[in-house]
């Protein structure tokens, strides 16, 4: 058996290039060495706020290298799959994953994941709330400075092009699952633009000049992205771990409150 990966976690969007070569190498090596079939695997560490719409057009591109590797064509896969499954004839959800994607490579879309909820002063005792053995908390204690380390050039680069792809959510599948789909794929793009904005917010509150107009406005877009996790989350997910999120979330914002 032959255990692929989906390379959507650590990310708030789908990684394609990982994702698809990871999928295909496997399904070669499956078919090279007889394997009895292929496992596509998934998995949300840490915090798990990588929701499964993000996922499943991986799922689909490992059933189709399972089912048939050589007529699988990944320079089209994701307009084909979006345009068949979600009904976007127009291309926007494929156009936005492309662009989200390209925005960043593997290790920045890494990074922007985890210091979404890293705290802008640089201590980290809020995380001594959560629970000892939360799968959020390990990351911390090794590289809690991901918000010095990223570059501006990078955060801007993700800004610009997350605000090109607001109109992801504007397409509505009339089936509630397929909806729900859309909506955290539009979630995913929004938590990578408030990591973007986040690392900028934070480095200018250590250098002391960010103004607390500013510091407002991303305490709200915390505030916002909690409650929308928390929507989604229910929606289709099991609650544990969710308070993880939300009280990083939460404490986040009023992180920046507090310069009010």
């Amino acid at each position: 058996m032959a255990c692929t990966g989906t390379s959507c976690w650590l990310r708030h969007c789908p990684s394609l290039k990982s994702m698809f070569g990871n999928i295909r190498c496997f399904a070669e090596q499956a078919l090279r060495h007889h394997a009895d079939g292929m496992l596509n695997t998934d998995r949300g560490d840490p915090g798990h706020r990588n929701l499964l719409g993000n996922s499943l057009l991986a799922f689909a591109h490992g059933g189709a290298h399972a089912w048939n590797s050589a007529g699988t064509f990944d320079d089209t896969f994701p307009e084909r799959f979006y345009a068949q499954y979600l009904g976007d004839k127009q291309g926007k959800i494929a156009r936005a994953v492309r662009l989200m994607d390209a925005a960043a490579s593997d290790g920045d879309h890494n990074n922007l994941y985890l210091l979404l909820v890293e705290t802008p002063r640089r201590k980290n005792r809020y995380f001594d709330d959560l629970d000892i053995h939360s799968p959020v908390r390990f990351q911390w204690w090794e590289n809690a400075n991901r918000i010095d380390e990223i570059p501006d050039e990078l955060c801007h680069r993700v800004l610009e092009v997350t605000s090109l792809v607001g109109g992801v959510g504007s397409h509505r599948p009339k089936n509630p699952l397929l909806k729900l789909a859309v909506d955290e794929i539009a979630f995913g793009g929004r938590l990578l633009s408030l990591a973007a904005s986040h690392a900028l917010c934070g480095k200018r509150l250590r250098a002391a000049n960010l103004p607390p107009k500013l510091a407002a406005t991303i305490a709200q877009d915390f505030s916002t992205a909690a409650e929308t996790l928390a929507n989604l989350w229910i929606a289709r997910n099991k609650p544990s771990r969710l308070q993880d999120n939300l009280h990083l979330l939460n404490y986040t914002a009023t992180a920046y409150l507090c310069l009010l």
